[in-house]
């Protein structure tokens, strides 16, 4: 049976050479699981990607506001992962843009409405004058760094289509009044 020194010579084999080879593989294998993250995690982000543009089709297609609601909470369960979420209406926006029930939409994975969430996450929705409009609040899950951004993204869509909504209706009050 051939060893390493029948392949390589003698005088070119040291415990030198042999620690400097094993630091290099040692070094190659560590960049490799990196680059395999950076793959995975850049995967994981596309998705989240398309997770958004689809939500931004369903919540501006949404026939009104409870569907709405739960257009983004199924979407930004979805887009992180999240087992449950829900999304909620300030009670001055709930107010003036909801009819009776559909103050917040609810999401969740397992099929059934949870009574509670047991460790919530808030991302709040945007208004125009800066405050906020309502919130998403997600269970726990593994939030990763792209979570963030993307849902914040999905809080200022719902956000935008909301706004959208009361805008509309004000105009619509306001042929109602000039009709008048």
């Amino acid at each position: 049976k051939a060893g390493a020194t029948d392949y390589v010579a003698k005088s070119a084999v040291s415990p030198e050479r042999i620690g400097h080879a094993i630091r290099a593989a040692v070094r190659l294998g560590d960049a490799e699981r990196q680059a395999a993250a950076a793959r995975a995690a850049e995967a994981r982000y596309a998705n989240q990607l398309r997770g958004l543009a689809s939500a931004a089709v369903a919540v501006n297609s949404a026939e009104d506001v409870g569907q709405l609601m739960g257009e983004a909470a199924m979407h930004a369960c979805r887009i992180t992962g999240a087992p449950a979420a829900s999304v909620r209406l300030a009670e001055e926006v709930a107010a003036e843009l909801s009819h009776e029930g559909d103050d917040a939409g609810w999401y969740c994975a397992a099929g059934d409405q949870p009574r509670t969430l047991s460790s919530a996450i808030s991302i709040p929705l945007p208004g125009r004058d800066g405050e906020p409009v309502g919130e998403i609040v997600l269970d726990v899950w593994d939030q990763r760094a792209s979570d963030g951004v993307v849902l914040d993204q999905l809080a200022r869509l719902v956000a935008g289509a909301l706004e959208n909504v009361r805008l509309y209706r004000a105009a619509q009050r306001a042929a109602q009044a000039r009709d008048d």
